[in-house]
């Protein structure tokens, strides 16, 4: 998610840092794919391939645990779902495991094409388009008197033009590999994981992670109906949050437990379709968030990285580890729902002015603003006014009479100056 935070501030950053970061983020891209990218399908999995299959330095015992007894050829494997598994942040999920099953000796990340890290490399790939596209016109427009500077800015123009064009075009081709592998069409209308080798049995439940192309951007596929994702949220969403997913089967990224992120994600989806139905069930969420988050507040006196999406207020529970406070995202996606409905509760004229960075504008100014402004600026205006005619009636005078060689004597050198 870094290309997604330096895009949020990129606005507030000059060329120079822009460009230091855009070069950082192409790295970034470039060895994920090199290790993710399954090529054959122009779509991503978790697990590098040239990782060294070994327990987990911070859960080594668990994992030794896990493989205890399996050949080596299975505990190779499984040590790298287990790996893959924690890359994702989905540690663990029935998501990666074997016909949903809760056994993680049955965990099998490396076969699991997963709809949230598509989702997120699509948005990348569209941001870094965006980013070489704006550097591109910026080293472009550049005009210098040295000739040597000159031929950099089109060298460097011509290169942030085509890395531009090859970001949209991988983009264009996960967006195609995505709609022809992870799209159902009508009745279910819904984007889902898929597998390396379909057929993807263990893909058959509701994740939340399936709202994630939405907020990416990818829209709906083919037949898709904004009822179809109203019912699929209204299915997750209970009295505390949405839910990670339909399965029960007690580890972290599952059934009841409500993550921040995928509020801010299902929220942002619903919102995007620009539907009245949906756009009622996105401030669902975020007020059903906002209240679980002040309740644990208020119980607690601390936040939870997951919440009981049943319970109000709750934290969530199950994994290798007991629920976290703090915390980051439950305090960053709770700050960006109380945004959003300040924003909305202001009048119309209000959000264009803030909107549009023009605070400073006369237009934008209350009228009261307006009227008081105007009442104290004319009367000081007035009075300066006056008193600048009045020092130069009196220079004036005092001129003409050092003119007169009668008066001449009786005025000093200060009384002309003055």
């Amino acid at each position: 998610m870094l290309t997604q935070m330096v895009n949020a501030i990129a606005h507030t950053r000059s060329v120079e840092w822009l460009a230091d970061a855009v070069a950082r983020l192409d790295q970034e891209y470039d060895w994920f794919e090199r290790q993710h990218l399954v090529t054959q399908m122009n779509l991503s999995r978790y697990l590098p391939f040239d990782t060294t299959p070994l327990p987990r330095p911070e859960s080594y015992r668990e994992d030794e645990s896990v493989v205890d007894g399996m050949t080596l050829t299975l505990r190779n494997f499984t040590l790298g779902a287990l790996t893959g598994g924690a890359e994702s942040g989905w540690d663990f999920s029935s998501r990666w495991i074997r016909a949903n099953g809760v056994d993680l000796r049955n965990i099998s990340t490396q076969s699991v094409l997963p709809v949230c890290l598509n989702s997120i490399l699509y948005s990348n790939e569209r941001i870094l388009a965006n980013l070489h596209s704006r550097l591109s016109l910026y080293a472009a427009s550049s005009s210098s008197p040295s000739a040597s500077s000159s031929l950099y800015n089109q060298s460097n123009s011509v290169n942030h033009n085509l890395k531009s064009q090859s970001y949209t075009q991988r983009a264009q081709r996960r967006a195609k590999a995505m709609r022809a592998h992870m799209w159902s069409p009508p009745p279910l209308s819904l984007w889902h994981d898929s597998c390396v080798t379909p057929p993807c049995p263990q893909l058959t439940s509701a994740y939340a992670s399936s709202i994630m192309p939405l907020w990416a951007g990818l829209g709906l596929g083919p037949g898709g109906s904004s009822a179809a994702v109203v019912e699929f949220v209204n299915r997750l969403l209970h009295d505390g949050g949405v839910a990670t997913s339909t399965v029960n089967s007690g580890l972290q990224w599952d059934g009841e437990n409500a993550w921040p992120p995928l509020q801010l994600f299902a929220s942002a989806a619903l919102r995007s379709l620009a539907d009245a139905s949906a756009t009622s069930v996105a401030v669902k969420v975020e007020q059903t968030y906002l209240r679980a988050a002040q309740r644990s507040w208020q119980m607690n006196g601390t936040l939870f990285e997951k919440y009981s999406a049943v319970v109000n207020g709750a934290s969530g529970d199950g994994g290798e580890y007991v629920p976290q406070t703090g915390f980051g995202w439950s305090a960053g996606v709770a700050a960006v729902f109380i945004l959003a409905d300040l924003q909305s509760s202001l009048p119309s004229v209000i959000q264009q002015c803030s909107s549009q960075n023009e605070v400073w504008m006369w237009s934008c100014w209350p009228r009261a603003a307006q009227i008081g402004i105007i009442c104290a600026v004319v009367p000081t205006v007035a009075i300066c006014l006056g008193l600048a005619m009045k020092w130069v009636s009196r220079r004036r005078a005092l001129l003409r009479l050092a003119e007169r060689s009668d008066l001449q004597p009786l005025l000093t050198h200060d009384d002309v100056s003055r």
